[in-house]
């Protein structure tokens, strides 16, 4: 076994959200889509552990991530224009009844 002393360890749950400062929820969200670095089970237990430095990895990504352009949902191409805005109908009052 190797054993890696560039500072490595383990964090439990709170320390990750006090890091990120993402909630717990979010946080197994985002793994459940692939976005966030998986938890380490150790020994087989039920305790949830994440690697500090594949933590630190990930805030670097984000943080090289916030510099790219956000993708709108709009495709500006002139194959698919902007659909135009639907006009309302003016508003008609009803007398009131007595």
């Amino acid at each position: 076994m190797t054993i890696n002393n560039d500072n490595d360890r383990l964090l439990r749950i709170q320390q990750v959200k006090a890091i990120t400062g993402i909630s717990k929820t979010t946080i197994y969200k985002l793994i459940g889509q692939g976005k966030f670095p998986k938890a380490i089970h150790v020994s087989g237990s039920r305790i949830s552990s994440w690697s500090s430095s594949e933590l630190d990895e990930w805030i670097t990504e984000q943080k090289a991530s916030r510099n790219l352009p956000a993708f709108d949902g709009i495709d500006d191409t002139e194959d698919n224009p902007t659909p135009t805005p639907r006009k309302r109908k003016p508003r008609v009052d009803k007398p009131i009844k007595a």
